[in-house]
């Protein structure tokens, strides 16, 4: 397995290491991570799977999957069916260990996949940036 954990900046980074995988992290302003969605779907031709890590609705916090579902549905109608999306909810966005068991439990990879990805973590919260970070790094890094 192989893990990329590069900053948006440096995109075209993820080229050359033939990105097969995006983690988005879903907050409640949908153009960057639109924006770079599109960009990767145009330029890493490796792209099969973007997980979608979203908030679910409680007394504390927004739901942001219906940013998701948009997004899925902008990539659909430009690109077809070329990568698969998962959904990933999130039910505390404010707490980084239930934000890693909520990973823990919805993330489907197997440890033998060669895999490459890349984290976008300028959606949601900080605290889902560093608990995304922290469980990639442990589940997939090398």
């Amino acid at each position: 397995n192989t893990l990329i954990l590069v900053n948006t900046n440096t995109a075209e980074n993820n080229i050359k290491v033939k990105t097969t995988g995006l983690v988005i992290l879903i907050g409640t302003s949908p153009i960057p991570n639109s924006n770079v969605t599109k960009y990767f779907c145009d330029t890493c031709v490796s792209l099969k799977r973007i997980w979608l890590i979203y908030s679910i609705e409680n007394e504390n916090q927004k739901a942001t999957v219906k940013y998701a579902e948009i997004l899925t549905k902008q990539i659909k109608e430009i690109y077809n069916d070329k990568v698969q999306f998962e959904f990933i909810p999130i039910k505390d966005v404010g707490n980084e260990l239930a934000i890693f068991e909520d990973l823990s439990i919805n993330v489907k990879l197997e440890p033998s996949e060669d895999i490459s990805l890349h984290l976008n973590y300028t959606g949601g919260t900080k605290c889902m940036s560093v608990a995304a970070y922290s469980f990639l790094k442990e589940k997939f890094a090398n």
